[in-house]
């Protein structure tokens, strides 16, 4: 399965022609309420952790 998302369903991802749907995003410091978040099983997409001030 894995093989075959990743010949079939990357490449549509590569293109623009599928977009991940996105539920939220969180700074690196709040990892640990997006994590609350993804175990309340209530999103309807992609969490996101944002690393581009983690470690300022």
């Amino acid at each position: 399965m894995t093989r075959k998302f990743a010949v079939e369903m990357l490449p549509l991802f590569a293109s623009g022609q599928l977009k991940p749907i996105i539920d939220s995003r969180y700074p690196f410091d709040r990892i640990a309420d997006a994590h609350i978040a993804m175990g309340a099983n209530a999103n309807t997409g992609k969490i996101l952790i944002d690393i581009s001030s983690a470690g300022d």
